[in-house]
């Protein structure tokens, strides 16, 4: 008997094939009886079902909101040391919202720039790099001469 060694592939169809030696006696020769090829029903096993964790769902990098944050840079002189801004804290994450511009530094930055203006709803992210905890935020707004904001303007859907 011989079988096709493709069987195993898909949409194969495997034939067996008989040969029966036929012998001649006076000559000592075999003579191969080739039979009619009948096809074989070929039973493949399902694969073995895995079970695998369910694909995690995150947006398209495109639907991504990513927040617009930028620095300003605030100098205090002997005419202006204020800042002028009213805040509210938020302890976590550490950040300082931004509830009104008054007369101030800020004010002034606001006048001259023409990208990057400080609004209502930004939030300060970080003062002079720090960003651990809210009221060390607000220690280097009230001590520092010169007070780099990080603010982090959320972003309007």
């Amino acid at each position: 008997m011989l079988a096709c060694c493709c069987a195993g592939d898909t949409g194969a169809v495997e034939y067996e094939v008989d040969f029966e030696p036929k012998k001649d006696v006076e000559n000592h020769t075999a003579q191969v009886i080739e039979e009619p090829a009948r096809p074989v029903e070929v039973k493949e096993e399902p694969p073995a079902l895995k079970e695998e964790e369910p694909p995690i769902a995150e947006p398209p990098i495109s639907k991504v909101k990513v927040p617009f944050e930028f620095d300003v840079i605030l100098v205090r002189t002997p005419d202006v040391k204020k800042l002028g801004v009213n805040t509210v804290a938020h302890p976590d994450p550490p950040a300082i919202s931004i509830t009104a511009v008054l007369d101030g530094l800020l004010d002034e930055w606001n006048k001259k720039e023409t990208e990057n203006r400080v609004e209502v709803g930004d939030r300060i992210i970080a003062v002079n790099d720090e960003k651990s905890t809210v009221e060390r935020m607000y220690d280097a707004m009230a001590l520092a001469t010169t007070v780099r904001l990080r603010i982090s303007r959320p972003v309007k859907e």
